[in-house]
């Protein structure tokens, strides 16, 4: 399971773009981040994930569009690039990601 808390308020984007990256070489995935500009931590990994919004409100962020899940709600995906935005308060999401090598 892994939480998202929305973007904070007042925040250069700059710092959140350096925060992302801070972020994804902390566990080793630095080289996974992608379109900074579309996303803070809009990255790309070469998995099957499966994950469902558990609770709160989130919006899965794709190359040309994005899509506001409800908690029930399951995204299956492989090797997209993507990133996730809650809105509203966290959002606490399973994933389920699988390795396809």
């Amino acid at each position: 399971w892994f939480v998202i808390e929305p973007p904070p308020a007042g925040v250069a984007a700059e710092a959140m773009k350096a925060a992302a990256r801070e972020r994804f070489a902390q566990f080793g995935a630095a080289h996974e981040l992608r379109d900074q500009d579309r996303h803070p931590a809009m990255h790309q990994t070469e998995t099957l994930d499966i994950i469902c919004l558990i609770s709160g409100e989130a919006s899965l962020v794709l190359d040309d569009s994005e899509t506001r899940l409800q908690p029930g709600q399951i995204v299956i995906q492989r090797g997209t690039s993507h990133a996730w935005t809650a809105h509203n308060g966290p959002a606490l999401l399973l994933a389920v990601l699988i390795d396809r090598s």
